[in-house]
């Protein structure tokens, strides 16, 4: 037999090819080193890009019962396919009627059915103990007589095949050997053990590959084997689908699928199954920072380029209200739970009702009330700073009380609301402060010395955890929505710039009023055409208003939305949040279903009408202070308040409206 130079080949020096020179011996070393590397390349490629398990249109390997009287400690392993037709040549048969398996880039084939006790290196086969010496692997033994769950897998290897082995490989003319040849060999093993060997387990062996097959259950008392007893492991119909298949069905190119770009926030089965019980797709309820104290819910969750961020207050530090901050990535839910969060504020007073808009350029900036009756903010490049940063004052009058801040961006101002009780009476007022166009803090200042009153609507004493307000900024107005002393509505539009105020009526200006109490009021902009105002109608239900943008006029009475009238159901806390398409998505609270929960209804932007009410949070406790932003890609994110752990928490979900 010819002598066979040791192996060249080694995969980390990433050799690509073999170039013979000119005058240059031919070495055999260097021919199979070029079969080696074409190898390791076809190997590669099928194990990180195609994946362990049987192909579309095969089902190879299956393991099945045999039909008595065989069945006692024995199996079928299949071929899973077809059989060739009578006079097909080898290579067609080859690629079409043989079953095969990919195990760790190891395609292994099988022609024919085979018993497990006909396998040649099993223990009932004569001369099994001589082959298995030869080939230096073990026997198969047989199935034990155990009352326990055993391991079926498959052990594929390459062997040398020689001319001593396979009189083929001499040529008859010459009386000579030809090369030798590298020969795919399987085997059907079991194992007591829960996977296969693995690297630095005893019955691993190097060069082995192991793929699982099925687990079969044992009794101890019947050595038959039965259908139900085999249950089955294989990954199957692997197939290298065409790129049109992403295109249809995520709208978006292959590449960017595969850059995980657009990709849709749950499974398409999950958001199928979702929609067949009537409710919309969605990820998970998912905590926020939890704690043992309470956490109190605020208007200030947005997204940080691939970040979100969100602020709120809490007593978690020495029982005092103190604001808090977290920064977890939009696509690991899981981190908003284990990444620390910031304390932004600190001492011996309360900090509490944060609200906080991002700078051009990265900044953050937060304002917040202090020992309930003072106005300040803190501003930052990244949470860690915004904790070290100093307090800015923006109203400190010792006379009054100045409470529930807002902050709103518009070009390159700044306008604070918050809500002040001095002896003449409740107001809203606002304070301007102008930055240049890098937005740096040094060349900021005030454009107001103190609190410039809202408008001479007065309105009604504030709300002990979020105060009946909310801003918006759009164009170049600031659209501001408050709850007056008489128990309605009051919307007015600020321009930053000179100050005017536009309120659509003669004083005491416009307000929204139904019989029943109105407040909590919220705005949102559909995109270029309307501001819309909703609100809470003492227990009548939920009203909505529209501002026509081009003409500048409201569109008349408030309207009831539809489903949210129930009465006893106490529904409240309205939020809304529009999408790329001008659709509206009001969120709101009821007790419909015996405890606070979260509800949604969407208004079709093309008929102007609502769809029907769905529960989109249900836990037990309570779950209020619904809150939603939508994400670039059409996801909308609801945040929320839940007692459904003893204490408040914040949580978030997903709610996935487009695919």
């Amino acid at each position: 037999m010819a002598v066979f130079s040791p192996n060249t080949f080694d995969p980390l020096l990433r050799y690509i090819s073999v170039r013979i020179g000119q005058g240059v011996p031919l070495v055999h070393a260097d021919i199979n080193e070029l079969d080696d590397i074409r190898n390791f390349e076809v190997r590669a490629f099928l194990k990180w890009f195609v994946g362990d398990g049987v192909p579309e249109g095969s089902d190879a390997f299956r393991l099945s019962a045999v039909a008595p009287p065989n069945e006692d400690d024995n199996f079928l392993i299949e071929a899973g396919i077809g059989a060739a037709p009578g006079g097909l040549d080898n290579i067609s048969t080859g690629l079409t009627f043989v079953g095969r398996c990919l195990v760790d880039g190891l395609d292994a084939r099988i022609a024919t059915d085979l018993e497990f006790v006909d396998q040649d290196l099993h223990v009932s086969q004569p001369g099994a103990v001589a082959l298995a010496a030869a080939w230096a692997v073990p026997t198969v033994p047989s199935l034990p007589a155990v009352n326990a769950d055993i391991l079926v897998y498959l052990d594929v290897w390459d062997r040398l095949i020689t001319p001593d082995e396979e009189p083929g490989l001499i040529f008859t003319g010459l009386g000579t050997e030809s090369a030798a040849r590298l020969r795919r060999e399987w085997v059907v093993r079991w194992t007591p053990n829960a996977s296969v060997p693995a690297f630095g387990d005893a019955d691993f062996i190097a060069g082995h590959s192991y793929y699982a097959l099925a687990t079969i259950t044992r009794r101890a008392a019947d050595p038959a084997v039965v259908t139900a007893d085999i249950t089955d492991l294989r990954e199957r119909r692997l197939l290298v689908p065409p790129a049109s298949l992403i295109e249809d069905l995520f709208g978006t190119s292959p590449t960017r699928y595969r850059q995980g770009l657009d990709r849709p926030a749950v499974s398409l089965r999950e958001a199928v199954n979702a929609l067949m019980r009537g409710e919309l797709p969605s990820s998970p309820d998912s905590p926020i920072a939890p704690h043992a104290s309470n956490d109190d819910m605020s208007f200030s969750f947005d997204f940080s380029g691939p970040d979100l961020t969100g602020f709120w207050h809490s007593d978690r530090v020495g029982a005092i209200d103190q604001v808090f901050a977290v920064r977890w990535p939009q696509d690991d839910s899981g981190a908003a739970a284990t990444t620390p969060p910031q304390q932004i504020t600190i001492g011996a007073v309360q900090h509490r009702l944060p609200q906080a808009v991002q700078l051009p350029g990265g900044d953050t900036l937060v304002v917040y009330e202090s020992n309930a009756r003072d106005i300040h903010f803190k501003r930052g490049a990244h949470l860690a700073a915004l904790a070290a940063a100093p307090e800015t004052d923006v109203a400190v009058d010792p006379a009054v009380f100045e409470r529930h801040p807002f902050v709103v961006l518009n070009g390159t101002q700044l306008v604070f609301f918050w809500h002040t009780s001095p002896n003449t009476g409740a107001r809203w007022v606002y304070r301007r402060r102008q930055y240049p166009a890098n937005f740096a803090e040094a060349g900021a200042n005030w454009l107001d010395a103190a609190g410039v009153e809202l408008s001479t609507i007065v309105p009604a004493a504030a709300s002990p955890s979020a105060g009946d307000f909310y801003a918006l900024s759009h164009g170049n107005r600031i659209y501001v929505s408050f709850r007056t002393g008489a128990n309605d509505i009051a919307v007015v539009a600020l321009d930053p710039a000179t100050a005017a105020i536009q309120n659509w009526a003669a004083p005491p200006g416009l307000t929204f009023s139904t019989p029943a109490q109105d407040q909590q009021p919220f705005l949102v902009t559909d995109g270029a055409n309307s501001v819309w105002v909703v609100w809470r109608a003492g227990d009548t239900g939920i009203f909505n208003e529209r501002l026509d943008l081009a003409t500048d006029t409201w569109a008349g009475t408030g309207l009831l939305v539809p489903g949210t009238d129930a009465p006893g159901n106490a529904d409240s806390r309205p939020t809304v949040v529009s999408d790329s398409t001008g659709a509206l998505w009001l969120f709101w609270v009821s007790n419909r279903s015996g405890t606070n929960d979260i509800w949604v209804v969407r208004r079709n932007p093309v008929t102007g009408g609502w769809g029907e009410p769905r529960q989109v949070v249900a836990a037990t406790g309570t779950d209020d202070v619904p809150f939603a932003r939508v994400d670039g890609g059409g996801v909308i994110w609801l945040f929320w308040r839940s007692q459904r752990t003893g204490n408040f928490d914040l949580y978030f979900k997903r709610l996935i409206t487009v695919i």
